[in-house]
């Protein structure tokens, strides 16, 4: 399970966060950013389109999504301009055997002006809590 990906919010995200069978809770750093997000086309997604009584999405709408989909796909690998981020961690991996411990580390990582979504930490601080952690906020 992922708490944010380095496309969540839009692909403003520094860090890709999940929870890994062996070895606990995972955070990768990212060491570069796209910095023209403003100049992309709109990211297609599936719920963006109607569907039928069974959850189907038509044929029209199908394809409609595959050419916004090249089109965002051709952008990023034309037009997308990266820049490294310039912080201590960029990267980095870092691994916690608590979703609390790991919540600290996002924070400590926003902190220091990563992107990280709230979400993802209040997420693991109340996975940490649920799990009988004492929290460190």
């Amino acid at each position: 399970m992922s708490y944010c990906r380095w496309s969540s919010d839009g692909m403003k995200c520094d860090v890709y966060v999940y929870e890994h069978y062996a070895d606990g809770y995972v955070c990768h750093v990212a060491s570069r950013k796209i910095i023209n997000l403003d100049e992309a086309p709109h990211v297609p997604s599936f719920f963006d389109y109607p569907t039928d009584g069974d959850g189907r999405l038509s044929d029209e709408s199908i394809n409609d999504f595959m050419v916004k989909h090249r089109a965002w796909d051709d952008w990023l690998d034309k037009s997308a301009i990266r820049e490294n981020i310039g912080l201590e961690f960029d990267g980095e991996t870092i691994s916690t055997d608590s979703a609390t411990s790991m919540a600290n580390e996002l924070t400590m990582l926003r902190d220091m002006g990563y992107q990280v979504p709230q979400y993802a930490i209040d997420t693991l601080y109340e996975e940490g809590l649920e799990n009988g952690e004492q929290a460190e906020l």
